[in-house]
């Protein structure tokens, strides 16, 4: 389907419903952080945003990350955590939605004993992984979950 935008003309990426076996689960240190890039120009072709379903496990503070050049959104799904955004701690929880502007430090402390599970959007579309300049801000090491079954 092809529409005209004020810039110029552009094409819209078909509708389509991702199904979680469209995206391939990535795993961090043994399981306690989980995500599933589930919006992205793969798997819509959608070119203007990006994301997925992160998971953090149950008493987990994740990775210190900034993103310069992008903002991104998340929508609390289940569970709840205190998002520290440069230095100020807010409590989340299911429902909510929290956004964290480009350019500012932030990572989530899940202190409780039940998942944190949310699904993120980042705008403008940021690649599958991180990339990371910075060395206050290191890339965490996620890789592919063995499927099902596999040793």
């Amino acid at each position: 389907m092809a529409s005209e935008a004020k810039t110029g003309a552009w094409t819209a990426a078909p509708g389509r419903v991702v199904r979680p076996a469209d995206a391939r689960l990535h795993v961090a240190r043994g399981g306690e952080q989980m995500f599933r890039s589930t919006l992205n120009a793969e798997t819509t072709g959608v070119q203007v945003i990006s994301g997925g379903w992160y998971r953090v496990a149950p008493g987990v503070t994740n990775h210190l990350d900034m993103h310069p050049d992008r903002d991104e959104i998340y929508f609390i799904h289940r569970g709840a955590a205190t998002i520290v955004m440069d230095g100020e701690a807010m409590k989340m929880s299911a429902g909510d939605t929290v956004f964290v502007p480009q350019g500012v430090d932030h990572h989530i402390i899940n202190g409780l004993d039940e998942a944190l599970e949310l699904f993120y959007v980042f705008a403008p579309a940021a690649p599958p992984y991180p990339e990371r300049q910075d060395a206050r801000y290191p890339v965490v090491p996620f890789e592919p979950a063995q499927p099902e079954g596999a040793a």
